[in-house]
């Protein structure tokens, strides 16, 4: 499995071979049946890039599902997003929620930004602007300055509609989160208790240009 997301990557990106999407998703989806949850999260990923293409998209929340259930963060926030844009695939009116939480709690600050979203104009819940501010709040802790440049407009006219008050319950609120939830994951191994002789329940997100992620011990 971990050799067709290889050759994905390959063909994707145009590592030693002429770029070929076609190819690069032949191996994901070859990758995908042996259960690799990295391919089957790139298999998915691609499948989403038609969003007029209602039956590629269903095979593509199949596939992200099944990563995600495999652990994988990235995964989570990708069927969160897909769900939200398409809430007739989901199974669960709060299954898109509940998944884009999931990823923000393991550090993934785009999700915690989608949540904020999904307040702020009301996609598959009432309009608060409370909700909205927090959530945007917690992505800009989590995502640094870029994150936090990319939100400034969002916040600054939120906090105007809060007022001073309000905005700083919620500022206190997110950073009392973020206390809790600073490092940022990659796996978060759904079985962690059962693995004999590997006590760990998550892999952190590597470092830049490194291909490595820190073990985070499981409670014992």
């Amino acid at each position: 499995g971990a050799a067709g997301f290889a050759l994905g990557e390959m063909y994707e990106r145009g590592m030693g071979v002429a770029k070929d999407l076609e190819a690069a998703q032949h191996w994901y989806e070859a990758g995908a049946k042996l259960h690799d949850p990295l391919s089957e999260f790139r298999a998915g990923s691609l499948m989403t890039k038609d969003q007029q293409d209602l039956r590629g998209l269903k095979k593509a929340a199949h596939l992200l599902r099944a990563s995600e259930t495999a652990g994988y963060v990235p995964a989570m926030h990708a069927i969160g997003v897909l769900l939200a844009k398409h809430p007739e695939l989901a199974q669960s009116p709060a299954e898109s929620t509940l998944l884009l939480e999931k990823a923000a709690e393991a550090g993934r600050w785009q999700s915690s930004m989608v949540l904020g979203i999904l307040a702020r104009d009301g996609m598959g819940m009432p309009v608060d602007t409370e909700t909205a501010y927090y959530h945007f709040r917690v992505a800009a802790l989590q995502g640094g300055e870029s994150a936090a440049r990319l939100l400034a407009t969002d916040l600054h006219a939120l906090s105007q509609k809060l007022g001073p008050t309000r905005a700083g319950a919620k500022d206190a609120e997110a950073s009392a989160w973020y206390q809790k939830h600073q490092i940022a994951l990659q796996f978060l191994y759904p079985k962690a208790g059962q693995i004999s002789g590997f006590p760990a329940y998550a892999l952190t997100m590597p470092d830049e240009n490194t291909h490595t992620g820190r073990l985070l011990p499981a409670p014992m």
